[in-house]
């Protein structure tokens, strides 16, 4: 059975992948520990933790991880807003 893509579909691919590369180009911005806290916390790539988790991985109380999520999650809204793609697409 073959899939045929309409207007509609093509546009929507092509949406997700370049949402896929903004947030590729966001999360290497990142230092090594706000990468991992982010990428664990939300599941990206892998199963999603919760902050304590990620605390016990890392050492760390989950207040800790929660401030290290906090300033990674400015630092990647700063970069959507500076490439015009937050108010667009990325809602936080």
């Amino acid at each position: 059975m073959d899939f045929v893509l309409d207007d509609n579909d093509a546009e929507t691919c092509t949406i997700m992948f370049e949402n896929n590369c903004a947030l590729n180009d966001g999360l290497s911005r990142l230092s090594e520990i706000e990468y991992q806290v982010i990428t664990e916390r939300f599941g990206i790539n892998s199963k999603q933790k919760t902050l304590k988790e990620i605390g016990l991985e890392l050492g760390y109380d989950s207040n800790k991880v929660n401030s290290i999520q906090g300033k990674a999650l400015k630092k990647l809204k700063s970069y959507f807003i500076e490439e015009g793609i937050a108010r667009d697409f990325f809602s936080f």
